[in-house]
């Protein structure tokens, strides 16, 4: 049995451009949804100096470069870049079941 894959991408952003931010996050999340079983997107419920932590989850990954390389350029496209408080962190994880 093949092992399930998933994609966590994590950044930050200000606290402030959460209601901005929400519409092009969503969309990035719309452009992973092919590549994969399920997304989600999460937030962090605490804030530190006014930074908020979101993160992105895509279960049941298909195709790891496809879903990278579509993320990459849907962060641009969505408008979501102006936003980062740095770099977008990518973490994979296979499951042990």
């Amino acid at each position: 049995m093949p092992r399930s894959e998933s994609l966590y991408v994590y950044y930050k952003l200000a606290a402030a451009d959460r209601d901005r931010a929400l519409a092009p996050a969503r969309r990035v999340l719309d452009a992973g949804r092919p590549w994969c079983r399920q997304a989600s997107l999460l937030a962090r419920p605490e804030l530190r100096d006014g930074i908020a932590t979101w993160m992105e989850v895509y279960d049941g990954v298909s195709d790891l470069p496809r879903l990278e390389a579509e993320l990459n350029a849907a962060v641009a496209a969505a408008g979501l870049a102006p936003f980062l408080s740095g770099p977008r962190r990518a973490e994979l994880f296979h499951s042990l079941e």
